[in-house]
């Protein structure tokens, strides 16, 4: 989860330059593409709830599908093709998402989970820093912001299928 988190908030981060590489600088595109992308995860996100019978291994299988979608995406890299992938993947990772949470939520005993979510919290903060730190490096020795992006994408890809493999063995 939290490797996941870490490259998840990066992809985040970085979206705002994605949405200006594709569609060649015009930054009132940017941002209403930036506002419409926003609200599609806040709309996931309040949806989410309506999707909880869904399994683990379903929703694992779901984030690798993510993935693969990120990857082309990511190697189209244009207007507006790139977008409808983009965001119904938003939506699918905003309602993925809260469910995931509130399955880590539960398996934890009350008692220790305020500490044990700061502590999560706090491993995710760092593996974000990481991951930014990483991507930059990944951008200036490559010089291409899509490179980079495919690449995170290829990593966040392999990590979920890895993730998947560990989770399928203790639930549903």
């Amino acid at each position: 989860m939290i490797f996941y988190a870490a490259l998840h908030y990066t992809f985040v981060m970085y979206n705002k330059i994605f949405f200006k590489e594709i569609v060649f600088g015009d930054l009132s595109k940017v941002a209403i593409i930036f506002g419409i992308a926003a609200f599609i995860y806040s709309f996931g996100c309040f949806i989410g709830e309506y999707f909880k019978k869904l399994s683990t291994n379903r929703i694992c299988l779901i984030l690798l599908f993510v993935g693969f979608l990120d990857i082309l995406a990511y190697y189209i890299y244009s207007f507006p093709l790139s977008l409808m992938i983009i965001f119904p993947l938003l939506l699918t990772r905003a309602v993925s998402g809260i469910n995931l949470k509130a399955r880590v939520n539960d398996l934890i005993p009350s008692n220790i989970r305020a500490t044990t979510l700061s502590t999560k919290g706090f491993l995710e903060s760092v593996g974000s820093i990481i991951a930014l730190f990483c991507f930059g490096l990944t951008v200036d020795g490559l010089n291409s912001y899509q490179n980079a992006f495919i690449i995170f994408a290829i990593i966040s890809f392999v990590g979920s299928f890895v993730i998947y493999l560990f989770l399928r063995k203790y639930f549903d």
